[in-house]
């Protein structure tokens, strides 16, 4: 299964559109206009609710709630690493490692990979292509790519941010 994901650019909070291979919408993301930390919604086609991706505040290193509609909940915990980022994705042990700065990474259950990501450079914004591998829920998959953005985004953020006072 390949979807796309496509983020829009010109909008007062985060806002994905999620397209399976066919160019049909599949899902949308939607963040809050207020809340502590990032908090953003993932519907259905028909506009139901079917996950949450929600910022922890309390932490040392990055870290994101994941809850879908089924009631499975998880947490996504960024790992301390010399070289690049990592992630890892619990309570099913999922790793989330590669070129993550580059968006070009893999998830991964041991040594199967379940899912690659890659940005696409030929649009105007983000917009990944996942190639999903493994029988698993898409809405999954598309939660952790949306939550590993968010984390990459606010990273470059402030780094931005440090270059602009030290000057």
């Amino acid at each position: 299964m390949r979807l796309y994901i496509k983020q829009k650019v010109i909008t007062w909070r985060d806002k994905f559109s999620i397209y399976d291979e066919k160019k049909k919408e599949v899902y949308k993301v939607k963040g809050e206009w207020i809340s502590l930390g990032n908090k953003l919604h993932i519907y259905d086609k028909n506009g139901k609710e079917v996950g949450l991706i929600r910022e922890k505040l309390l932490k040392i290193l990055e870290k994101y709630e994941i809850e879908l509609e089924n009631g499975e909940n998880y947490e996504l915990k960024e790992k301390i690493t010399l070289i690049s980022s990592k992630y890892k994705l619990e309570p099913v042990d999922l790793v989330i490692d590669g070129g993550i700065l580059e968006h070009n990474y893999s998830i991964k259950d041991g040594r199967k990979t379940i899912a690659d990501i890659h940005e696409k450079w030929v649009s105007w914004g983000d917009t990944y292509c996942i190639d999903i591998k493994e029988k698993v829920d898409p809405v999954l998959i598309v939660a952790i790519v949306i939550a590993v953005d968010c984390i990459e985004a606010e990273r470059k953020k402030k780094k931005e941010e440090e270059g602009k006072d030290s000057k």
